[in-house]
């Protein structure tokens, strides 16, 4: 079995245990510390007061625990040679139906994974799908419309890390196949009625676009955690 990383994070006085494999070879899915750190210490904050599920999905060889939650970790690869708390992990093909009931989850977490499947409308489908009627739906995803990576594009023609050179062709779902736009999401969520807060952020060198979304209208209180805290400029459609 594989070496097992266990690791407390402390943040504002609240603690998450994140459990990752700690000897994978191709660990670039361990992006939850290395692409948007913050990410899940902020959402777990917001809504530490209230006992909630979680569905992260594309979470890779890695899960984590938080008081309250009830945390189910998603992905497309197994992982059967590392031993990582399987009774909150599920393995299914995330570009398919989710196995899932209707409204089963208050929080659903798509943290640099949009970009990896074939279909973002279908991803955002099927998460309204198994989202409570007033659950939050957090989407990141590399900022392609940076200004390095549009120099990048008008240099090589193609964005960075989702050139052919990039492709893992034996397990496509591990590369990026999906650059998303900006544009994209809105239609996606103009067309689906959802409502959306949007940031362009800067992960140290990280540049990812945050969505949060919801069904209904209400992010009139949110709205300030949204601006002040990890994620400080905002749009709203």
């Amino acid at each position: 079995m594989g070496d097992i990383l266990k690791m407390n994070v402390q943040y504002k006085g609240e603690v998450i245990e994140r459990i990752q494999c700690a000897n994978m070879k191709f660990n670039f899915k361990i992006n939850k510390l290395m692409h948007c750190p913050g990410i899940i210490e902020e959402i777990a904050y917001l809504f530490k007061d209230v006992p909630t599920k979680v569905l992260d999905l594309g979470c890779g060889p890695n899960s984590w625990t938080y008081p309250k939650y009830k945390v189910t970790s998603v992905d497309s690869d197994s992982y059967p040679d590392f031993d990582i708390d399987k009774t909150n992990r599920l393995s299914f093909d995330i570009n398919q139906t989710f196995p899932l009931k209707d409204k089963s989850y208050d929080i659903i977490l798509c943290i640099e994974l949009i970009e990896h499947l074939e279909n973002p409308w279908h991803l955002v489908r099927e998460c309204i799908r198994v989202l409570k009627p007033n659950g939050n739906l957090f989407i990141t995803t590399p900022d392609i419309e940076s200004i390095a990576q549009r120099q990048t594009y008008l240099k090589d023609g193609n964005f960075k890390f989702f050139s052919s050179d990039d492709m893992n062709d034996l397990m496509p779902h591990r590369s990026h196949i999906t650059p998303i736009f900006s544009w994209q999401m809105e239609k996606i969520c103009r067309i689906n009625k959802l409502s959306y807060i949007f940031k362009k952020h800067c992960f140290g060198g990280w540049e990812s676009n945050i969505y949060w979304i919801r069904k209904n209208n209400n992010f009139a209180v949110d709205k300030h955690w949204f601006d002040n805290n990890i994620f400080k400029s905002t749009y709203k459609l």
